[in-house]
C-alpha cells in the first residue's frame, strides 16, 4: 500500500504561493480536533466518575485539572528538543500512537475504580499532548506557507472549540450510559461508575484516538529543524533553557506572555461561569445546573468564532494590530458582567439572555487577541529552534493556567473574604485594561493600521492579486500608480510588510495626520535640495536594512485617471540589488478622493463601498531603466482593464441605467433641433424596437446585421439604441462613398435592411441592394399601445427587470455589437467588427479622459 505522505501535495510550491486547503492542512485539521474531542470526552468522563468515587467534587476538578496540567510544566524541556530534532509529522504520529495506548489504559482504569490509576492516566494524557501541541503548532507554518499562519490559526481554533463542546456533551452522555443509578447499593457496588457497558466507552475513546492516528498518515513528510539538537536528561533544566532562549527574542517573548494570559484567563472564566450561574445567577444548584452548559457552549462557541474572524481578518499578514483590540474587548465584557444582578436568571429571561451575550463576546474578542499572538510566534520563530520556542511558550502558559486557578480556589473560597463570580469577572476585567494599554503603546503603528483597515472596508471592496509576488524578506522598494488621496494607505493595507511610504512634507508634517505620519514611519520629502536629500537617504538606508519603502514616481495625482510619465527620482532609490516591486491601483477613480469630476472630496460618491482592486506585480531585479518600471506598472493597468470584464456592463444595459437615471434631463441634441431627454430617448428606442420587429425584420437569427444609412444625429442615436437592446449588430454605412461600394458592404454583411429617412435620402442617387425603411413610415407604424407600453417600462419598470425581459442579461462582453467600415482610400472598404466590450472600453476612456458630467449634452 502507498505511504499516503508521498502522494503529491504542496511541496514543490513556493511558500508565499502555497494554498491553505491542501491534504495536509486537512489532515492536521482532523489529528488536532481528534486530540482535543478525546481529551475532552476522557476529563467529562472521568470528572462525574471521580465525585462518585471521592465525595468532594470541588477536590476531584481541582486535583484532576493540575494533574493533567503537571506535564505541560514538567515535561516542556523534553518536548521541545524532541520537537526540534525529529520531524514534527512524526512526533505527531508517535504522539497519536500513545494516545491510543493511554485510552486502553484509561478503559482499564475506569473498569479498576482506583483513583490513583485514573489520575496516572490523566498524567499521561497530559505527557502526550504536552509533545503533540509544539509539534501541531510548529507545523502550521512548514504546511501552509507564511501567508496562511493567520488563517489555519484560525480554523485551528474553531475547530478546537468545537471539539470542547462536543467533548463534554459526548463525555457526560457516555457516563450517563454507563453507569448504573444508584450503582452503590445494587449488586453491592460491584459494577462501579462507567463500568456498565464499558464497551461503549472503549469504542469512543479508542475509536477516535485511531481515527486521528489515521489521519496523522496523510500529512506530508516535514524535515526536522534541527537534526542535531541534544535530548537533555533532565527535562526542567532544558525547560529553564528554553525560556531563557525565549526571553533573549523580546518579540516573542512579549507574544508568549500575551497569549499565556489568554490561556489563563480562560482557565479562570471556564471555572467561574460554573460558580457565576449556580447559585449567583438563577439561585440553587438543583433549579439552575442545566443552564450551566449552555453558557459554556455559548463562550466556547465566541472563541471559534473570534478565531477565524481573526483568520478572515488578517488577509494573508500577521495582523497584531488586533490584539489591543481584542484585549479591550475583553476587559469591557468582564466588567459588564457587574450589572446582571444576581437571582434574576432563568432559562429565556432578560438576565439570562444578556449573560450569555456577554459571554458570547468575551469569547469573541479573546480569540480576536490570541490569533494574531500565536501566528506571531509560529511564524517568527526560528526553524531551528521552533520547538524549543512553542515548548516555552507552552510552558509558560500552562503555569499561567496553574496559578491562575489556584488564584480562583483562593479567591473563591468559602468565608467572609470569598470574592462572588461577577467579582471575579469585574477583577478579570480590570486588570486586562492596562494590558490592553500597554498593547496600544507597544503596537501603535499596528494598532492603527488595523483600526484604519476596518474602516476602509466599510466603505472600500478591496481585493489583491498577486500578493505571493511580494518579497518575504530583504529590502524592497514599491511603485504604484497614484489615483488618489488614499493612495498611501492603500499601500500600507495591500503589502504583507510594512512599508515607510514617501510623502511631500507639506501634507505629512503638521497636525494629527503628522503625528500618525510619524508613528507609521512616513519618510517626508521637504522642499530644499539638501533636505531632500536627506530624505532620500534614510529611505535609501531603510532599504538597505532590509526594509520596505514607497513611493508615486508620476510625482503627484493623476487628473485624468491614466497612468502617466514617471520623475527619474525613482531611480535614486534603487540599485542592482534592490528589487523593484511594480503596483497598480484599480477602482478608485470616481471616489470623493481622486479628482473626478474634476475636484477633490466634495462631491457626492457614485456608489458606496467601491469595488478596488490592487494588483502587485513579480519584482523587477537587477540592472533596470525608468522605462522598465513604468512598463511593468502598464503592464498590471493591461491585466486591471482584461479583469473588467467579469463586471463589465455591456453598452446596452449602460444606456438603459444612463436613461434611467436621466429622466427628465437633457441628454442628446442635433444641429436640425432635435433636444431630447432621458425618458425620450428610452420611450423611443423601446417603441422603435417594438415596430421594427412586428414589421419589418425578420427572426434574430435570420437577420442578425441591420444596415443603418443616418448622420450623427439624434435620429441615429435612437436607431442604433432600439438595434442594440434588441441584440441585433448594426452597421453604420458612409454615405459620402458611390453605390457600389455601399453594395460591398451591404453584401459582406448579408444585409436585407437599412434604416434610413426620406428627407436625409432626398440628397442622394443611391442604387442598393437592400430594402429601405424609413423613419417617417415607422412613426406612422408606432400605435399607442406601443407609447403606452414602452413609458410604463421607462417609467415604472426597474432597470434590472427591463434588462431581463429583453434578454440583455445573456449578452457577453466578446459578442458583436456593430460593424464599422474603413474609408476604401486603399481598396475596398473592410468591415471592422467591434465588440460590446472594444465600444464599452473606449467610452469609459472618454469618460476618464473628457470628464463627462451628468448635466452634459451629447
Amino acid at each position: 500500500m502507498r505511504d499516503p505522505s508521498t502522494i503529491s501535495d504542496t511541496n514543490s510550491v513556493s511558500d508565499d504561493r502555497r494554498p491553505l486547503w491542501t491534504r495536509s492542512f486537512a489532515a492536521l485539521l482532523v489529528v488536532q480536533f481528534t486530540v482535543a474531542l478525546n481529551d475532552n470526552i476522557f476529563r467529562w468522563l472521568l470528572i462525574p466518575i471521580g465525585k462518585e468515587l471521592y465525595q468532594d467534587p470541588d477536590a476531584v476538578r481541582s486535583v484532576g485539572s493540575v494533574i493533567f496540567l503537571l506535564p505541560f510544566v514538567l515535561l516542556a524541556g523534553w518536548a521541545g528538543s524532541v520537537v526540534d530534532r525529529y520531524s514534527k509529522r512524526s512526533v505527531m504520529m508517535a504522539a497519536k500512537f500513545a494516545e491510543i495506548v493511554v485510552m486502553v489504559l484509561g478503559i482499564a482504569a475506569i473498569l479498576s475504580g482506583n483513583l490513583v490509576f485514573l489520575a496516572v492516566v490523566l498524567f499521561l494524557m497530559g505527557a502526550q499532548s504536552t509533545f503533540f501541541s509544539p509539534a501541531k503548532y510548529g507545523s502550521i507554518p512548514e504546511i501552509v506557507g507564511h501567508r496562511n499562519v493567520p488563517a489555519a490559526n484560525g480554523w485551528i481554533g474553531m475547530t478546537t472549540m468545537i471539539a470542547v463542546i462536543l467533548g463534554a456533551v459526548i463525555g457526560n452522555a457516555i457516563f450517563s450510559l454507563t453507569t448504573l443509578p444508584n450503582w452503590a447499593e445494587r449488586a453491592g457496588g460491584a459494577i462501579g461508575p462507567g463500568q456498565y457497558r464499558w464497551w461503549i466507552n472503549a469504542a469512543v475513546l479508542i475509536g477516535v484516538a485511531v481515527v486521528g492516528w489515521l489521519a496523522s498518515f496523510f500529512i506530508r513528510r516535514l524535515t526536522a529543524g534541527n537534526p542535531q539538537a541534544k535530548i537533555p536528561v533532565v527535562p526542567f533544566g532544558q525547560c529553564v533553557r528554553d525560556l531563557k532562549l525565549l526571553i533573549s527574542h523580546r518579540g516573542l517573548f512579549l507574544a508568549a506572555l500575551g497569549s499565556a494570559y489568554f490561556w489563563s484567563l480562560g482557565v479562570v472564566a471556564q471555572l467561574t461561569v460554573d460558580k457565576w450561574a449556580v447559585p449567583e445567577l438563577v439561585g440553587p444548584a438543583e433549579s439552575g445546573q442545566g443552564l450551566v452548559g449552555p453558557m459554556l457552549a455559548v463562550m466556547t462557541l465566541g472563541i471559534g468564532l473570534g478565531s477565524m474572524l481573526a483568520g478572515w481578518w488578517s488577509g494573508g499578514r500577521i495582523e497584531l494590530g488586533m490584539v489591543g483590540f481584542g484585549a479591550l474587548g475583553i476587559a469591557i465584557s468582564g466588567i459588564l458582567f457587574v450589572v446582571i444582578p444576581p437571582g434574576t436568571g432563568y432559562w429565556l429571561s432578560p438576565a439570562y439572555f444578556v449573560a450569555c451575550l456577554l459571554l458570547f463576546v468575551l469569547g469573541l474578542t479573546a480569540g480576536l487577541y490570541d490569533i494574531p499572538l500565536l501566528s506571531y510566534l509560529q511564524d517568527r520563530s526560528p526553524p531551528e529552534i521552533r520547538g524549543r520556542i512553542l515548548a516555552a511558550y507552552n510552558f509558560l502558559s500552562f503555569l499561567g493556567m496553574l496559578s491562575f486557578s489556584l488564584l480562583f480556589g483562593f479567591a473563591a473560597s468559602k468565608g467572609a473574604m470569598a470574592i462572588s463570580a461577577r467579582g471575579i469577572f469585574l477583577l478579570a476585567g480590570l486588570v486586562t485594561v492596562p494590558i490592553a494599554g500597554l498593547i496600544f503603546v507597544l503596537l501603535p503603528v499596528e494598532s492603527l493600521r488595523f483600526l484604519f483597515a476596518r474602516l476602509f472596508r466599510l466603505l472600500y471592496r478591496m481585493r489583491v492579486v498577486g500578493v505571493e509576488n511580494f518579497p518575504k524578506e530583504g529590502g524592497a522598494v514599491v511603485v504604484s500608480n497614484h489615483i488618489s488621496w488614499l493612495d498611501g494607505l492603500i499601500v500600507m493595507l495591500a503589502c504583507p510588510r510594512d512599508v515607510r511610504m514617501i510623502a511631500a512634507s507639506d501634507y505629512v508634517s503638521k497636525g494629527l495626520a503628522g503625528r500618525l505620519a510619524r508613528r507609521a514611519g512616513v519618510i517626508p520629502i521637504p522642499l530644499g535640495r539638501k533636505a531632500m536629500a536627506l530624505a532620500m537617504r534614510e529611505a535609501r538606508e531603510t532599504v538597505r536594512n532590509g526594509g520596505v519603502v514607497g513611493l508615486f514616481p508620476e510625482g503627484g495625482i493623476s487628473r485624468t485617471g491614466q497612468l502617466i510619465g514617471f520623475k527619474p527620482g525613482v531611480m535614486h532609490l534603487v540599485d542592482d540589488d534592490t528589487p523593484v516591486v511594480p503596483m497598480y491601483i484599480d477602482g478608485l477613480w470616481g471616489s470623493i478622493f481622486s479628482f473626478e469630476r474634476r475636484r477633490f472630496f466634495w462631491k457626492i460618491p457614485k456608489r458606496l463601498r467601491y469595488p478596488l482592486t490592487v494588483y502587485i506585480g513579480e519584482p523587477i531585479r537587477g540592472k533596470k531603466s525608468l522605462e522598465q518600471i513604468h512598463r511593468a506598472v502598464g503592464e498590471l493597468s493591461v491585466r486591471a482593464a482584461s479583469d473588467h470584464r467579469s463586471r463589465f456592463l455591456v453598452p446596452p444595459r449602460r444606456f438603459l441605467r444612463m436613461v434611467r437615471t436621466n429622466l427628465f434631463r437633457e441628454k442628446a441634441a442635433d444641429s436640425l433641433g432635435m433636444r431630447v431627454t432621458g425618458a425620450k430617448l428610452s420611450i423611443g428606442s423601446l417603441v422603435l424596437r417594438r415596430v421594427l420587429r412586428r414589421t419589418y425584420l425578420a427572426d434574430r437569427d435570420a437577420e442578425k446585421y441591420v444596415g443603418v444609412l443616418l448622420p450623427p444625429s439624434v435620429g441615429g442615436l435612437v436607431v442604433n439604441a432600439a438595434l442594440a437592446i434588441d441584440r441585433r449588430v448594426s452597421a453604420n454605412l458612409n454615405y459620402t462613398v458611390s453605390s457600389e461600394v455601399l453594395n460591398h458592404c451591404i453584401r459582406s454583411c448579408g444585409i436585407r435592411h437599412i434604416i434610413t429617412s426620406r428627407r436625409f435620402m432626398e440628397r442622394f442617387d443611391f442604387d442598393l441592394e437592400a430594402e429601405l425603411i424609413y423613419l417617417e413610415d415607422l412613426r406612422n407604424e408606432a400605435g399607442t399601445w406601443d407609447k403606452v407600453l414602452s413609458a410604463l417600462c421607462t417609467y415604472l419598470l426597474p432597470a434590472a427587470v427591463l434588462e431581463r425581459l429583453l434578454g440583455l442579461t445573456k449578452i457577453e462582453p466578446d459578442d458583436l455589437l456593430t460593424v464599422v467600415f474603413t474609408s476604401g482610400s486603399t481598396g475596398r472598404p473592410k468591415g471592422v467588427m467591434l465588440s460590446h466590450m472594444n465600444v464599452g472600453s473606449n467610452v469609459e476612456s472618454f469618460e476618464q479622459v473628457l470628464d463627462i458630467r451628468a448635466d452634459d449634452v451629447l
